[in-house]
């Protein structure tokens, strides 16, 4: 039982570390992501766009990206699923 104990707690702190690791690695790829839209979000605040509605097409984008994806996921799924049965 104490081994087990141990093993248990060792596979928590590998599991936070890596969780830890992920989220950073994440807010990283969207802080670079954001560093290369500068220019875009300047050159809509010249033209006239509004904060909210900059922050609306992104989402917007981000949005159809990510329905995209899921998409994309689930026709992929289906057609290994075809082909596995």
């Amino acid at each position: 039982a104490k081994s087990n104990s141990q093993m248990m707690t060792m596979v928590v702190v590998v599991a936070i570390i890596m969780a830890l690791g992920g989220v950073i690695g994440g807010m990283l790829v969207m802080f670079a992501a954001i560093a290369q839209r500068i220019k875009d979000i300047g050159v809509m605040r010249v033209v006239g766009y509004k904060r909210w509605q900059i922050l609306v097409s992104f989402m917007l984008e981000s949005l159809a990206i990510a329905l995209l994806g899921g998409l994309l996921g689930v026709f992929l799924i289906l057609a290994v699923d075809s082909l596995m049965s």
